[in-house]
């Protein structure tokens, strides 16, 4: 590694549906790198490039990602046993990558709906030679 490579602060974290399906616990030493007082909100950018907003919370001491944290893991699909990394680039963004049960990383293109309403609409009017929309004998 070069000596003038920023290395970010980083964790890991075992999804069990169990226990972190609607909210998950920060490791208690990786806090010293949040922002005191604790942030209110953090974003999560996941494996597709869309971001999800979360809520942190202090519970007993220790700081949780809380509200959005079901969303993220419902539609990423997060199963029993996957393991995530939590890359903090020190502004309240995470970049977060999926390992599925054999240490593998997921390559699962997740978008958030609102991006994918956007994507919808630019690919239906996508124009042809003529600049009709190639879908419009669909929709008339």
């Amino acid at each position: 590694m070069a000596d003038n490579e920023v290395v970010l602060p980083r964790f890991f974290k075992f999804f069990l549906s169990v226990t972190t399906s609607e909210s998950m616990s920060i490791p208690t030493t990786f806090t010293e790198h949040l922002k005191d007082p604790l942030p209110k909100t953090a974003k999560l950018q996941g494996t597709g490039g869309g971001t999800w907003t979360v809520n942190f919370s202090r519970i007993r001491e220790r700081a949780y990602i809380t509200a959005g944290w079901s969303k993220f893991a419902e539609e990423h699909e997060l199963k029993d046993g996957e393991y995530l990394t939590f890359v903090y680039d020190g502004e309240c963004t995470f970049e977060v990558s999926v390992y599925g049960r054999w240490g593998c990383k997921e390559t699962r293109a997740v978008m958030q709906w609102s991006s994918f309403l956007i994507l919808m609409k630019k690919i239906l009017q996508w124009p042809d030679a003529s600049g009709e929309s190639v879908f419009s004998e669909y929709f008339t």
